[in-house]
């Protein structure tokens, strides 16, 4: 509304409609608003040429603003494009560059270039380089303890963490601290913001002690001096808060989180949506999805409310109800709602959006969840290849490509999960070469590392176990020189190094998990979340092993110490069968019976049930009954496991060829002739369909149907169905 009284006023190219223009853009742009944004950047940006020319500070402060925004929106080729634009207007106003790479030492020396400078470094890809070069000429110009100085210092000190740089960023963000203290005092602003900067840079180095010792210092710094009702103090909630959701303790996450709500509602700051979204994401991690879908319809409800329908908080909501909605297996609900987000957000934003590619996941893995993997193999690849310009480096990008692998797998396409994965690899190394050349080179890109993963992950389940364990070897490597070898990081990537060992060497596969075990869980050193998948690699080497006894120890602890949302969490029904499986093995039979059972009962309760986790749980239920003497509830029991396999289209066709093998072997013992003359002839026919799809098939056991047709009385010794 100002913008228009402006130019109502003075017309669009005066100074002060120009001024108000402006300052509306860079209101839109930090709202995340950026189509409205963009419109007013284009407009400003216009009418300063006009009146001040194209070279004045104030058209150039303009696209330096326009700039961050595409920088912070990932559309790096606009912000590189305006970045570049902006470096020639300053070295035609200041100095000339030497080459394409940086900055020459003697370009750029004058005092009226350096806030260009700060404001592109934080556009331009190589901003590291820039950044250096920057705080150099303040020191050189300003002294090394003026407050511009340690500004850029702070700057320099950001764009390393940004980048995940920490171990460079941390000695930056101390010095910050200290030439912060001196020059303004330690009760003054800029030193809060400095050591919550160092905590910060701590705590992305995984030195999580030290950095809640900071937090929470500087809580009561501020509290002493402004009270609770303070910005500040919202924005350490919310820090600590990430740092418990970084450890795995989701619950004191929630709490923080909690307590920056009460602050920002005191203060009537629209910050509150946004914590009540990270509640939502919180919830859906720790998979309570009653709380987090109700979180996310507040969220949404206040949002629409605040901002309106189509401003991108109310989108991250509606976007995280989704997911919440997923979780509680709403998916008519959930295609509904992620088709409508999807159209919306092509409207304002593009097709390559961020948020549309997140909205395309969600809907994935609705169709995943709900078995229509050649749907979500389809709908995904056409979202890949309508995109072949993304940049395979984005991270919504890799993560479209990743999902896609996965899906190939559960379709028993593993040769091409390695070929997609092996092409997004190649990707990412020509671009890295690419920029090697530039000077920005950054092998150890968090996406980098993730693809490689994933292709050793993908290499070890298709038993090429000497390239699986290359690779691996080389991301453990990345990890530990850009994290550190403390680290989360390094601590996950050797965790699957082991279990890319060969099958040949399990004893030593065994013994490196041990060794992780040690040296991360006993330390503090590792997140509840890594410490239960470490638990569950250690638990599958011990029953390859045959060290029941151990397993089921191991996945008792996973038991006890995993948070599940209810006794009905599908993961929980996993690990209540593994362990009830490992008993099994150990003759506790007994034990094994009432625990299925119970089992039975828990997934038939959930509407609708999971017909993969019934099936495996009463065939195995059966084949207890079966050790306990009670083979005719076996049979019985059986035939139920079979029907709930052969409903499930997802099911594998090998487990069912298992169940009727165990059904005709049953019904022979228990002399039902008939019903095993029957189990046979629909073995057969399985087996042909499974012929069909190209499974290789052990040799029937032909003398059955021998022994099943001379008790019928058929009067032949073989079925027509015996092969020559």
């Amino acid at each position: 509304m100002s913008s228009n009284i402006g130019q109502k006023n003075y017309g669009d190219h005066h100074p002060y409609a120009i001024d108000v223009a402006g300052k509306l853009a860079r209101s839109y742009a930090e709202q995340n608003m950026v189509v409205e944004a963009h419109i007013l950047f284009d407009k400003a940006i216009k009418s300063s040429g006009l009146t001040f020319g194209p070279q004045h500070p104030r058209t150039c402060n303009l696209q330096l603003a326009l700039a961050t925004m595409f920088r912070d929106q990932r559309n790096l080729t606009e912000a590189l494009s305006l970045g570049r634009t902006i470096l020639e207007v300053a070295q035609a106003s200041f100095g000339t560059l030497k080459d394409n790479s940086g900055i020459s030492n003697s370009s750029f020396e004058h005092p009226y270039s350096l806030p260009f400078l700060d404001a592109l470094a934080i556009t331009h890809t190589s901003s590291i380089k820039l950044s250096k070069k920057i705080l150099t000429l303040r020191s050189k110009l300003q002294g090394p303890n003026h407050p511009d100085t340690i500004l850029a210092l702070s700057n320099l000190a950001f764009v390393y963490r940004s980048v995940h740089e920490y171990l460079a960023a941390e000695p930056l963000c101390r010095d910050v601290v200290e030439r912060s203290t001196v020059a303004f005092g330690d009760r003054h602003a800029r030193t809060f913001e400095a050591i919550q900067n160092y905590g910060r840079a701590l705590r992305g180095l995984q030195r999580y002690t030290e950095s809640v010792a900071i937090f929470n210092t500087l809580l009561d710094r501020i509290f002493g001096q402004w009270g609770e009702c303070h910005n500040n103090i919202a924005t350490i909630y919310e820090d600590l808060a990430v740092l418990n959701v970084k450890r795995g303790r989701y619950d004191e996450a929630v709490e923080y989180l909690n307590h920056a709500l009460r602050v920002y509602r005191k203060l009537n700051d629209n910050s509150a949506v946004v914590i009540m979204i990270d509640l939502c994401r919180c919830y859906i991690t720790m998979k309570d999805y009653s709380k987090a879908e109700h979180h996310a319809q507040q969220a949404v409800s206040e949002a629409e409310k605040i901002f309106g329908p189509h401003h991108p908080h109310t989108i991250n909501a509606r976007m995280e109800q989704a997911s919440a909605l997923l979780g509680n297996k709403k998916y008519v609900v959930v295609d509904e709602l992620t088709d409508a987000l999807r159209q919306d957000i092509e409207s304002r934003e593009g097709k390559d959006s961020t948020r549309v590619l997140r909205v395309e996941q969600i809907y994935c893995r609705s169709l995943r969840a709900q078995g229509r993997l050649e749907e979500a193999e389809a709908f995904l690849e056409s979202s890949i290849n309508t995109r072949p310009h993304k940049d395979p480096r984005d991270p919504e990008t890799s993560q479209m490509i990743l999902l896609l692998g996965d899906i190939k797998e559960e379709l028993g396409k593993l040769h091409e999960k390695e070929a997609i994965l092996q092409d997004l690899l190649d990707k990412l190394e020509t671009r890295n070469s690419s920029d090697a050349t530039n000077g920005s080179f950054d092998p150890q890109l968090a996406t980098y590392t993730d693809v490689l993963e994933a292709l050793a992950r993908t290499r070890s389940s298709l038993k090429e176990y000497e390239s699986a364990e290359s690779l691996m070897r080389k991301v453990f490597a990345l990890r530990i020189e850009y994290w550190g070898e403390d680290s989360q990081q390094a601590c996950d990537a050797e965790r699957i190094l082991a279990k890319c060992l060969a099958e040949d060497r399990l004893l030593d596969r065994f013994n490196m998990q041990t060794q992780i075990w040690n040296k991360y869980w006993i330390s503090g050193k590792m997140n509840m979340e890594s410490s239960t998948l470490l638990l569950h690699d250690m638990a599958d080497t011990c029953s390859r092993l045959g060290d029941f006894e151990y397993e089921a120890t191991v996945r008792g602890w996973i038991i006890f110490w995993t948070h599940y949302s209810s006794d009905s969490d599908q993961q929980y029904v996993w690990d209540v069968q593994k362990l009830t499986l490992a008993r099994y093995e150990l003759g506790q039979f007994t034990e094994v019976e009432e625990n299925l059972e119970l089992l039975n009962q828990m997934i038939r309760s959930s509407a609708p049930p999971n017909l993969r986790d019934l099936a495996w749980t009463i065939q195995l239920l059966a084949e207890t009954k079966h050790a306990l003497g009670k083979p005719d509830e076996a049979a019985d029991i059986l035939q139920e496991s079979l029907l709930a396999g052969t409903q499930n289209p997802t099911e594998i066709i090998s487990n069912n060829l298992i169940r009727l093998d165990f059904l005709v072997e049953l019904n022979m013992e228990l002399d039902r002739w008939d019903e095993a003359k029957n189990a046979w002839d629909a073995l057969l026919s399985l087996r042909e369909e499974a012929e069909v799809q190209g499974w290789s098939l052990p040799v029937l056991p032909w003398e059955r149907l021998q022994l099943i047709e001379e008790k019928l009385g058929d009067g032949q010794t073989l079925s027509d169905g015996e092969p020559p």
